[in-house]
């Protein structure tokens, strides 16, 4: 259940999510003042921890925070005009409409049960206009159902409080809930197939990745000792006996698929120097080209490749794409699922409790553009005296 601070109704109700999209199935405000019943009045704030348990995540019962301020709390927040509860209990502050203050889910009130009487009190007038409730209809619980956009309003009275409103409401609910308990339980084995089976491809894909980046690195490390083999063997045709020599030792040693050792290494350091100055037919330019080349050939190192991975992609693709699959089926039905029908149930709470619609009790014009209706108590008639005849 939670609070509100400074959020007037309108902004719980304009932009409320439903409960496929995060939200609550239903938001249960009490109206009421403290003068008159003073009991019946406080009464669901002192039973606020055992209504909290009986409605979970699915109902919210809102009530003022009397304090105005609350400390940012995980669960539930008034994101602009929109009060919601995140399944991941991500709480997110206000956005730009900084005026709206945010809403706390919490299992216990922040204050005392006379503050958070009066401050319930102090919203009853605005409550009776946005949802069009008579006064003398008050005090009264207006259960506004999220999913099908109506509201019902209920009498309330010693008899007929807010939890025995939510638990007959809930007994109703019970089949869907643990039809959608059962779907949480299997939304979260399947989850637990998903991030294993994701993370096993991931890793394979990692490992082939990094196998070819290696193989393509090596091939490139052959092909531009190829290149300068050829140029130097190119070279040797033109270039006296002794140069040619050494170009065809070095252009044969880039050949090979290992680094140049010592030897190697002496031969190219010979053939730098004959580099620097005119060598055959090369122009000034293609031999510093040469050198910068043959040089970077000669101390580079072959780029080392791993052995090629023996994981088999395919199955390991098929796998995770069965247990996606598996868990967004499961998802939809879970999110179906959590579609609640909280109205209907709330048709059948009022027919269990001997409730009796009463028209009289909303007003002809109310700021909550969806339906509503009210149920009240029916009247106890006084006892009859039958007159004897004397």
């Amino acid at each position: 259940m939670g609070w509100m601070t400074e959020a007037p109704v309108r902004a719980l109700l304009d932009g409320v999510l439903p409960p496929a999209e995060g939200g609550y199935a239903a938001l249960v405000f009490v109206v009421s003042r403290e003068e008159g019943d003073g009991l019946l009045h406080r009464r669901h704030l002192s039973e606020w921890p055992s209504i909290h348990d009986l409605t979970g995540r699915h109902i919210a019962v809102i009530t003022p925070d009397p304090e105005r301020s609350v400390p940012i709390s995980r669960g539930v927040a008034v994101r602009g005009v929109a009060l919601f509860a995140g399944d991941h209990h991500t709480f997110v502050e206000p956005g730009e409409r900084r005026r709206y203050a945010p809403g706390r889910f919490a299992s216990t009130l922040p204050m005392t049960v006379d503050r958070h009487s009066r401050a319930v009190s102090s919203v009853a007038t605005e409550l009776q206009e946005y949802f069009g409730i008579a006064e003398d209809f008050l005090p009264c619980a207006v259960i506004v159902c999220t999913r099908e956009r109506q509201a019902v309003a209920v009498r309330l009275d010693r008899q007929v409080t807010v939890y025995g409103l939510l638990k007959t409401v809930k007994s109703w609910l019970d089949p869907e809930l643990a039809r959608f308990a059962h779907a949480s339980a299997q939304l979260e084995a399947c989850a637990d197939e998903l991030g294993p089976a994701a993370a096993e491809l991931a890793e394979a894909n990692r490992r082939a990745r990094s196998w070819f980046k290696a193989t393509r690195e090596h091939r490139e490390w052959l092909e531009q000792r190829e290149q300068v083999a050829g140029e130097l063997e190119t070279l040797a045709t033109d270039v006296t006996a002794e140069t040619a020599a050494l170009c065809r030792q070095l252009a044969a040693a880039l050949r090979l698929d290992q680094a140049c050792d010592d030897h190697d290494i002496k031969i190219a350091e010979t053939l730098f120097e004959t580099l620097h100055g005119r060598t055959g037919q090369l122009s000034a330019r293609n031999r510093r080209s040469l050198l910068r080349r043959l040089r970077r050939a000669v101390i580079s190192e072959a780029p080392q490749v791993p052995a090629q991975p023996d994981d088999d992609l395919s199955s390991l693709t098929e796998r995770a794409s069965r247990t996606k699959s598996a868990y967004d089926d499961q998802l939809s039905r879970w999110t179906e699922l959590r579609n609640l029908d909280v109205h209907d149930a709330m048709r059948s709470a009022v027919g269990k409790l001997g409730l009796e619609e009463a028209p009289t009790a909303l007003l002809e014009w109310r700021r909550l553009r969806w339906p509503i209706t009210a149920f009240a108590p029916r009247p106890q008639s006084g006892p009859s005296i039958r007159m004897g005849r004397g």
